[in-house]
């Protein structure tokens, strides 16, 4: 069970390492990186192993770190590595190795495509961050093969409440809020605010609809009408630069990263632009920790070769 705030702490420290139980990471965890196996299963890099060498122009983070393209017969091996440590981190198994395996291998297989042509996407960004975070966090201290391994032969008792468990579910809250308002600050210090009242908005509605599959055709009209352009433009911008104030109570967090998500389902319909990753990320700002202490709630004695009562 969650504990009550520590009022001993500052305002910072209270923030982030108000002490939580384990639960809330741990199911976190499973749901990430079942997530991330469903998005990433298939995403070889043994498609790329074959390309040319005129097309390669690696980006900073291959081309500090010295690697290079994958060879076809790592390729297979290294889809294969990536799949196991992608099921071990769901399940919680060498919790801390495969996550950390899992981060390494995905910063190289969703880098890789970006190496070729000079186009870099930004799509995995945030998943690859939110991957990170798993990877430093103790999150195979609950509802995991590690701590059922624990109670089984070590009989260690359930984790304390500690302030570790809590710092990661925080972290990923301020990355999305970073990440979002860094859009909404990118768009106005680039173009300023015309971003907002020219033209911009209904030409993306229109190039959009004859360049890529579009679910709907209501941007044709509504790029026709300039007051809805702008005001669609001006709410998007006031979601992204707002986004940090979801940090501050769980209702604003609700209602602006709701909103921010059906900006993006929004854009996703109007433009054909998808955020996949995103749409799979977003499920880790829900409140977790009222599952875990549901499912705690109920009996898993069997699991520890008890009798239920």
């Amino acid at each position: 069970m969650s504990t009550s705030t520590d009022h001993t702490l500052g305002p910072w420290n209270r923030y982030w390492f108000t002490p939580k139980s384990a639960g809330a990471l741990g199911i976190a965890r499973i749901y990430f990186f079942a997530a991330m196996s469903i998005m990433l299963w298939e995403h070889n890099v043994g498609l790329w192993a074959d390309m040319t060498q005129v097309v390669w122009w690696p980006i900073p983070l291959f081309r500090n770190l010295g690697l290079s393209q994958v060879s076809p017969d790592n390729a297979a091996l290294l889809h294969f590595a990536f799949k196991l440590c992608l099921i071990f981190s769901c399940l919680g198994f060498l919790t801390r190795i495969s996550t950390a395996s899992c981060t390494l291998m995905a910063l190289y297989i969703v880098g890789l495509p970006n190496c070729y042509g000079g186009k870099i996407g930004h799509g995995y960004t945030l998943p690859l961050i939110l991957m990170g975070i798993f990877a430093f966090s103790d999150s195979g201290a609950a509802w995991s093969i590690d701590n059922l391994i624990r109670k089984k032969f070590a009989r260690d008792p359930k984790p304390a409440a500690s302030g570790r468990y809590n710092w990661p579910m925080k972290l990923m809250l301020v990355t999305f809020a970073l990440v979002f308002f860094g859009a909404g600050y990118s768009k106005l210090y680039r173009s300023g605010l015309e971003w907002i009242f020219s033209d911009n908005f209904s030409n993306l509605l229109l190039m959009h609809q004859y360049d890529r599959p579009v679910p709907l055709d209501w941007g044709v009209w509504i790029a026709k009408q300039n007051w809805l352009c702008v005001l669609m433009a001006l709410m998007a911008v006031v979601f992204e630069l707002g986004a940090p104030l979801g940090l501050i109570n769980n209702y604003l967090k609700a209602f602006i990263f709701g909103s921010l998500l059906l900006m993006q389902i929004g854009i996703w319909l109007l433009i054909g632009v998808k955020f996949t990753p995103y749409f799979f990320c977003y499920p880790l700002l829900l409140p977790w920790q009222r599952v875990s202490d549901f499912l705690e709630s109920l009996d898993f004695s069997w699991l520890d070769g008890k009798e239920a009562r």
